[in-house]
């Protein structure tokens, strides 16, 4: 994936949709805004990768400490939580990234119709401080995904300006031989090993 295309606009929500493995192109965005300014990094899904920020900004530069200062983060566990933080924080000033924002969305303790409505009031709030810097949120594709997900994406799709799609390119993983048995280890057997 070519991370240059996935550069965020002031005036816009960006909104990127992919699985976990996207993780690395968010903390390369993340560690090009802090070289240069201080950014609000919002993690909802307990996804922030602070040692994969920290290699990353070592590519660009051997004193990571002020770019690491540079990010302002915040740890979300509920979709309550969400919606208060955005409706108190008023900084305008900073780019805002938002990691796994529908995971404090989906807690099926908290009635469907009221997710709905703090997800409304919570992207209200984003595209507030859209206005003046760039917010890119990033919804994690889930393998089983709900019917719920589904309903709450449409909500943040509507809400964005642009949005990119990031599919999972790995090779799927495989487990090796706990015995290997047609190799070397049949040959030692073979001989008397």
């Amino acid at each position: 994936m070519d991370t240059q295309i996935l550069i965020p606009r002031a005036g816009q929500i960006s909104l990127l949709i992919a699985q976990s493995s996207a993780i690395s192109v968010l903390m390369e965005m993340t560690a090009q805004i802090a070289l240069q300014r201080r950014i609000l990094l919002l993690d909802g899904g307990n996804r922030f990768d602070g040692y994969g920020l920290a290699q990353t900004l070592r590519k660009h530069t051997v004193n990571i400490n002020p770019a690491l200062q540079n990010v302002l983060l915040s740890r979300i566990f509920t979709c309550y939580q969400m919606k208060a933080f955005l409706s108190e924080f008023t900084d305008n000033t900073l780019p805002v990234l938002v990691l796994d924002l529908l995971a404090t969305f989906l807690d099926e303790n908290v009635k469907l119709p009221m997710r709905q409505s703090l997800l409304s009031d919570c992207l209200n709030c984003l595209q507030r401080l859209s206005r003046s810097n760039p917010v890119v949120l990033w919804v994690r594709k889930r393998s089983l995904p709900q019917v719920e997900d589904d309903g709450l994406l449409e909500q943040v799709f509507s809400a964005s300006n642009r949005v990119w799609h990031i599919e999972n390119s790995a090779p799927g993983a495989s487990q090796p031989s706990l015995f290997n048995l047609s190799g070397q280890f049949n040959a030692d057997l073979s001989a008397g090993k």
